[in-house]
């Protein structure tokens, strides 16, 4: 099953640590299967999805995204608990 999610997360440079995009405000789109776990698929940003439709940066920028989301789903933070909330509905 695939939904949309609204998500909020800082993204930061990678070499030096610094937050370069503070509170960077997009919808994902999820997937959870039981046997593949919950994916990312999509980033959307004003209605756009940037992770495949982006120009280098938006893609950058998604990608930082996904990461930082699929981090947030491998700890199983608010993230999770919404993706499982729609699941078991």
């Amino acid at each position: 099953m695939t939904m949309r999610y609204p998500f909020s997360t800082h993204i930061k440079d990678t070499e030096t640590g610094v937050m370069t995009i503070p509170d960077f405000e997009c919808d994902l789109e999820i997937s959870f299967d039981n046997r593949a776990g919950i994916t990312v698929d999509a980033v959307y940003k004003d209605g756009k999805n940037i992770l495949v439709n982006g120009d280098t940066l938006s893609q950058q920028i998604a990608y930082a995204v996904a990461c930082n989301a699929e981090h947030e789903l491998s700890i199983r933070g608010l993230l999770y608990d919404r993706v499982m909330e729609r699941e078991a509905a």
